[in-house]
């Protein structure tokens, strides 16, 4: 694994938008600030027990309840990406054969890499849908398929593909990793199918349906004989203690998140509408992100150039531009400005 490791190089991205007058639209980040009074009550009680160990325990019964699932089928983990890193520590080995669609989480290319396995890369088309020839072609010979549902590109595979998926690798004992870090916006989950499938492992993070990347929060959920074994290889504690109680606040308060998602929605609604109405070609329309195509990478780059200018960040696909879902307000206010440059 050194000598693995010696060969990559991997950098920081330092982030140098302006906090004071930006729009963030460019991470997948919770768009409106949380009000002063959730940040107050916050504050009164994640940091008095700093000095002491706690007991993790609470948060694996709240997660039971908001989840519809056994406590059994859950193991907590420090955001979504390690358990992305369970599955190649325990599951995948040197020379196995991942799969997985691009663009997407900067981290599967990074594991692939560090675990030196081989990796069939899964394009789009230009109608945004994941190639499904190369995804069935190799299938059966795949030790592990991470499906993020949906990712940064919208294509959401439905159930009835999904149990088709994991039937044909079964075969040859492959695993399906299944992403739902953005879930909540409008995709189906697949949690009902955790307890017929043991190949199926699914991922879930606070950092997109709760707006809360920087707690790091997230859990695995598979067979309960699955997470029984996993769970072995877990650290003494899953998380830090504030994030624990950050965690908790908003699963005892799951209405803020709630109202949260349907002001998104609302927000999403309103970027359907009005591209509809400009024959702009889009995608996202049950995701936390939002696509909208251009016609060319120079001008693509001269309009994310031109609104960052405006202090509104966004990301920069070459072929099209990607946002992340917001209220009415704030997606009012990148509209304004994109259709100006468009």
């Amino acid at each position: 694994m050194f000598q693995k490791l010696s060969t990559i190089t991997r950098k920081r991205v330092s982030d140098t938008r302006n906090n004071e007058k930006g729009l963030f639209l460019n991470r997948a980040e919770r768009v409106e600030p949380f009000s002063k009074n959730i940040r107050e009550k916050l504050s009164s009680f994640c940091t008095h027990k700093l000095g002491n160990y706690y007991d993790i325990e609470p948060l694996y019964s709240k997660l039971e309840y908001y989840l519809k699932v056994n406590i059994k089928n859950i193991l907590a983990t420090n955001g979504a990406e390690e358990a992305i890193r369970y599955i190649f520590n325990i599951h995948i080995k040197s020379g196995d054969i991942i799969m997985f669609p691009i663009p997407t989480f900067g981290m599967y290319h990074v594991y692939a890499e560090m675990y030196n396995t081989n990796k069939i890369l899964l394009p789009y088309y230009q109608n945004f849908k994941i190639n499904r020839d190369i995804l069935y072609d190799n299938l059966e010979k795949v030790s592990v398929f991470f499906l993020p549902n949906p990712s940064h590109i919208e294509d959401v595979f439905d159930r009835a593909e999904i149990m088709n998926i994991l039937n044909i690798l079964q075969k040859n004992k492959g695993i399906l990793v299944i992403d739902e870090t953005y879930f909540g916006f409008g995709a189906e989950t697949m949690l009902s199918l955790i307890n017929s499938y043991k190949n199926l492992y699914i991922i879930r993070s606070f950092s997109k349906t709760f707006g809360l990347p920087s707690i790091r929060v997230g859990c695995l959920l598979s067979h309960a004989d699955n997470i029984r074994v996993i769970s072995n290889y877990r650290p003494a504690y899953e998380i830090s203690y504030p994030s624990l109680k950050i965690a908790e606040f908003f699963l005892d308060n799951i209405d803020i998140v709630d109202n949260y998602i349907q002001e998104c929605i609302k927000g999403r609604n309103f970027l359907i509408k009005e591209c509809l109405n400009r024959e702009f070609i889009f995608n996202g329309s049950k995701n936390y992100l939002f696509n909208i195509k251009i016609d060319s990478e120079d001008i693509c780059d001269q309009i994310c150039n031109n609104l960052e200018d405006d202090y509104i960040y966004v990301r920069n696909f070459k072929k099209y531009i990607g946002i992340t879902i917001g209220p009415v307000l704030y997606m009012n206010k990148f509209m304004k400005k994109f259709i100006k440059l468009s």
